[in-house]
């Protein structure tokens, strides 16, 4: 028992090293990954059915393979697959070959018997569906038989020969027609012309690759149908483009109806090639020319062409049926009625053009130019960053960071937060404000006078500037313009927990410089949202630190007014008489400060002047030793005592009880906070406001 346990352990170790997952090039010339269970391995056998098989050996088979159903055959570089007898592929079945990146895998088919094509129909047989999608293919026909395609027509009446359709989009291809038989397209037949028609040309398709078909040496075509000495069958299609500047094809001669989907020139010359003259000179890409695959404007299901069904498509986007993020035809960040009328008048014209390589921010007038970041200047919102830490382009997310950290993570939970102990799972205190200081990645990454916004950046953004769903670059997000007109996008890049991103593409999210306030949440910070779901912007949104988000900077120190930017001010000149209806008229600012946001001067009752040290021992208007105060009066408004009036002048004075009263009774009141100022917002019936820090 014991040495067969071994000898089992020792053959799953051998099936392990032989099945291994396999790279190849899909129709794009993408890297793909086909796993080891998928396939099975070329060797002797001569029938390929459904399925996926590889060429990870060189291998012979003298037989003639054939293939039954989807076929898809991967030729590994430094692999060659010989097949003397080629592959039979009728009507009804399909082959796809594809190449490794180095492009050396081979499969040889042929010189086959009398009648059959290298890779297609034997005797009297419409030929199925071949693709090339890379590796080096060779086929050579038998007698009259189509390299590629149909087989040959003997002397039996009837539809045979058919070249089936053949689509080539990479890697090289050389296709022999033998006598009258075609290199790539249908088979001949011999001198019994008069019985039989030769078969059809097929469909064929060169979308990139190095191409060579000959014909046979009767007069086969190098693409087209068959022949014979008297007649010939009917021309079928041929669509020529090409991907990459190495691209070349050659075709002894052609009878197709042919469409030219990019600009050639003919080799070792810069003439222009026409549909007119292809046979017997190769063709090579015109370096004025763009590859099949360039984008049409217009074309917002990416169908290469701008025809009805691109109007319906927008119509889907707008109504939400389906996103198509090529829908903004005229790059206005929205998609409404003038993006159909856009397509309609493009499809009226008749007149393709190729959507342009600008920076699509650059495009959609966000940015002067590709050198992003950019200072936008919002007008009363302030000055924002184009685009999130991290992002090249303001349609990228950009990095995600946990709250007061300045690195991205793998994984993003309280065990990795650095601000955290992990076992108790307390949070450390690192200010009330992070902006400018080490914890701050937008400061840290971009240095100058860039910061993470505060809650009352995020609060006056979201006051001051309009925002609607966009898209740029095929991306969803916020669009939000200013005051001014400037506009920024903001993507829908969702946020990190654990090792899973949540709500990408749907909700937009952004940190704070603040923690939460709330005594009892020190594990949360404040992060601005827009909800989809809701249609609202919530610039107070409680997250837990160790959340990985992005952030979106902000430039400049101090550079706002905050009063004059919420409303709360005319002008920076503090202080101000606020009409606060019914509770009377108040300051803006406290005696002492510049501004509503700052503390301003700290006064003992009657007292005029601030002081170091503040106690019945420093207290003017105490004698000292019996601690008797002295009487001042019923009211000291307006006196000598009164430090509003004796520092302001005018009719400023100190407000009494009832005054204080009134402010609470005809106001309202909440708590809140503004650039990491925690105070009272009182809002009179009239609307105007007034922060008591």
């Amino acid at each position: 028992m014991k040495r067969n346990i071994s000898l089992l352990v020792a053959m799953m170790a051998i099936v392990n090293m032989l099945a291994q997952d396999v790279t190849y090039l899909d129709a794009d010339g993408k890297s793909q990954t086909l796993s080891s269970g998928r396939y099975e391995s070329i060797g002797s056998q001569n029938e390929l059915t459904n399925g996926w098989y590889v060429l990870d050996n060189s291998v012979t088979i003298n037989s003639r393979v054939t293939v039954s159903g989807t076929v898809r055959l991967v030729l590994k570089d430094g692999c060659t697959l010989t097949l003397p007898k080629g592959i039979q592929l009728k009507e009804g079945n399909s082959l796809t070959i594809y190449g490794q990146a180095g492009g050396t895998g081979k499969l040889t088919a042929g010189p086959c018997e009398s009648y059959l094509a290298g890779i297609g129909g034997n005797a009297h047989e419409r030929a199925g569906t071949l693709t090339v999608n890379g590796g080096n293919v060779e086929a050579k026909a038998g007698f009259s038989a189509a390299g590629i395609g149909g087989g040959a027509q003997g002397f039996w009446a009837g539809d045979y020969g058919h070249g089936g359709i053949v689509e080539i989009n990479g890697g090289t291809v050389y296709a022999k027609g033998d006598q009258y038989g075609a290199g790539i397209g249908g088979g001949g037949n011999d001198r019994y012309s008069n019985i039989a028609i030769p078969g059809e040309g097929g469909s064929v398709t060169i979308n990139g690759g190095k191409v060579t078909a000959i014909g046979g040496d009767s007069g086969g075509y190098g693409i087209g149908p068959g022949r014979s000495s008297g007649n010939e069958g009917t021309p079928g299609t041929l669509s020529l483009g090409w991907r990459n500047k190495t691209d070349r094809i050659y075709m002894s001669s052609v009878n197709a109806e042919i469409t030219m989907n990019s600009e050639f020139v003919y080799e070792d010359t810069e003439e222009a090639v026409t549909a007119d003259d292809l046979g017997g000179r190769a063709i090579i890409p015109s370096d004025t020319s763009a590859p099949i695959t360039f984008k049409v404007k217009g074309d917002v299901n990416d169908d290469k062409k701008v025809d009805i069904s691109d109007v319906v498509a927008a119509i889907n986007h707008i109504a939400g049926k389906s996103t198509y993020p090529r829908a903004d035809v005229n790059v206005d960040l929205s998609v409404d009625i003038s993006d159909i009328v856009a397509v309609i008048n493009i499809i009226a014209s008749g007149v393709l053009e190729p959507e342009d390589d600008t920076d699509p921010a650059v495009k959609a007038g966000l940015c002067p130019d590709e050198n992003h970041p950019h200072v936008i200047d919002m007008g009363a919102a302030g000055k924002w960053s184009c685009c999130n830490v991290g992002a090249s382009a303001p349609w990228k997310d950009g990095g995600y960071y946990a709250w007061g950290e300045t690195e991205e993570k793998d994984y993003y939970g309280v065990s990795t937060y650095s601000h955290c102990d992990g076992s108790s799972e307390t949070m450390h205190n690192i200010g009330s404000d992070i902006s400018f200081t080490d914890y701050d990645v937008a400061h840290v990454k971009w240095g100058s006078e860039w910061h993470m916004p505060s809650i009352d950046d995020w609060i006056l953004f979201c006051d001051k500037c309009s925002g609607k769903p966009s898209m740029l670059n095929g991306i969803s997000g916020m669009l939000y313009t200013g005051p001014g007109g400037a506009r920024i996008f903001m993507p829908a890049a969702g946020f990190y927990v654990d090792e899973s991103i949540f709500l990408k593409g749907k909700d937009v999210y952004c940190w704070s410089s603040n923690p939460s306030t709330k005594a009892d949440m020190s594990d949360l910070a404040v992060s601005f949202k827009y909800d989809y779901y809701n249609g609202k912007n919530n610039p107070y949104l409680s997250s837990l630190r160790y959340y990985g988000m992005p952030v979106r900077p902000i430039f400049g120190e101090d550079e706002i007014d905050y009063a004059v930017a919420h409303g709360w001010c005319p002008d920076e000149n503090h202080p101000h008489v606020i009409e606060m209806g019914a509770a009377g008229k108040w300051a803006c600012c406290n005696v002492g400060a510049s501004n509503p946001l700052e503390f301003g001067g700290h006064y003992a009752w009657g007292e005029t002047e601030e002081k170091d040290y503040y106690s019945l021992d420093t207290y003017t208007l105490c004698d000292g030793s019996s601690e008797t105060m002295r009487y001042l009066g019923f009211d000291i408004s307006g006196t000598e005592y009164d430090v509003a009036h004796v520092k302001w002048g005018g009719r400023w004075q100190m407000p009494d009880d009832g005054q204080l009263q009134s402010l609470l009774d005809n106001c309202t009141m909440k708590y809140t906070t503004f650039k990491g100022v925690e105070g009272l917002l009182f809002e009179a019936v009239g609307g105007n406001t007034l922060f008591l820090p």
